[in-house]
């Protein structure tokens, strides 16, 4: 069996207001990607606001600067030569 690993970068868009609507809509995609038979793995490298597993939000009230809305997975596939 051979073994294929990328990154998948994303936006969400728009930004949902509910912060755990935002981490929910992340999470369910990887749950859908997981579902894929040709899909092995799946790690979460980067949340929006960075959040999850310990993420803590930081800041004195002013805007958010950033590319908050990005995640980043890794996803590794199986192929059958």
């Amino acid at each position: 069996m051979l073994y294929q690993t990328g990154q998948l970068s994303g936006h969400l868009h728009p930004m949902p207001e509910d912060l755990k609507e935002a981490l929910a809509k992340v999470e369910d995609f990887v749950r859908d990607l997981k579902a894929l038979p040709e899909v092995v793995e799946v790690q979460t490298l980067k949340m929006p606001l960075n959040l999850g597993q310990g993420g803590v939000i930081q800041g004195g009230g002013g805007a958010i600067s950033g590319d908050v809305n990005q995640f980043v997975l890794k996803v590794t596939f199986a192929f059958k030569p």
